[in-house]
């Protein structure tokens, strides 16, 4: 299955070419440098900046979209990719700001999910070509949650065919391969999430762990150094109604968490924020 890109977003092959099995740098040679400036922060230099007002959701989620455009056309990371719902939702964050301040704690941060999170209206595929159909009619509990601390989700990433494997391939959206070298993997289940984060084509990534699904993506496309990949404790999040109907392992955690730190830096942690990052095995 082929994602559309938007015309202007695509890669000329002579930068892909030229470029050869590490593509890390390319962004460099597409983006502008305001684009470069805002998808090279980290997660909390971002959110300090969008509930001062400095940097606009839009601006900041019109960014990471065309990155993640171009991450994907390296490495097939991603499964879909909604950035006309993600701008419009960050307008409305933008306008609401305006009138009444942030929505929440991570207000106007665009997040990836792994294609294992319900979102309403996209379809959430688990890699299995018989759910390939799979649109979803209501947001997932841990999608939920993040829309209501005012997050942009904006784009669902590749993984292991039912999320049971080390190498994230499936016969619907095909291999994700490794930015640090095309010719490896990204390893499982959550290669496509670890894939775009270390290409910084998101800020933050919500994904699934049950067996090393986070840790050894991390581990493959060396997410480290502000860029950290955790995973909590069983039994954190309710499964329920949360992924696709009948699936129940996984424990719900973000890649590159580096939001705890930045209201470790301010002093305070707002309760949204505290119980959330609760149900990712850390308090603070």
């Amino acid at each position: 299955m082929t994602l559309t890109i938007p015309e202007e977003w695509k890669l000329d092959n002579r930068i892909v070419q030229k470029a050869g099995n590490c593509v890390l740098d390319v962004p460099k040679l597409v983006l502008s440098t305001e684009e470069l400036n805002i998808t090279d922060m980290s997660a909390s230099s971002l959110l300090k900046r969008l509930q001062t007002g400095e940097l606009s959701s839009y601006t900041v989620t019109k960014a990471f979209c065309h990155r993640a455009c171009i991450g994907h056309q390296l490495t097939n990371c991603l499964t879909s990719l909604f950035c006309d719902e993600a701008l419009s939702r960050a307008i409305e964050l933008d306008n609401h700001f305006k009138e009444h301040g942030p929505v929440g704690p991570l207000h106007g941060l665009p997040v990836s999910f792994k294609d294992a999170f319900l979102i309403r209206g996209h379809k959430t595929t688990f890699g299995y070509l018989s759910w390939k159909d799979n649109v979803s009619e209501r947001d997932g509990l841990p999608v939920s949650i993040m829309k209501s601390l005012g997050v942009v989700p904006f784009c669902q990433t590749n993984i292991a065919q039912g999320l049971l494997s080390v190498e994230s391939t499936n016969n619907i959206f095909g291999t994700v391969l490794n930015p640090h070298n095309t010719n490896l993997t990204a390893s499982g289940s959550s290669g496509g999430e670890a894939a775009l984060v270390a290409m910084k084509g998101s800020p933050f990534g919500m994904c699934t762990d049950a067996g090393g699904s986070i840790r050894l993506p991390a581990s493959s496309n060396a997410i480290k150094l502000g860029r950290v990949a955790d995973r909590s404790s069983i039994r954190r999040l309710r499964l329920h109604r949360n992924l696709v109907e009948g699936y129940d392992r996984g424990r719900y955690v973000p890649l590159r968490l580096s939001v705890p730190a930045f209201f470790l830096e301010s002093g305070s942690a707002p309760a949204e924020v505290s119980y959330w990052v609760s149900l990712s095995g850390r308090h603070y």
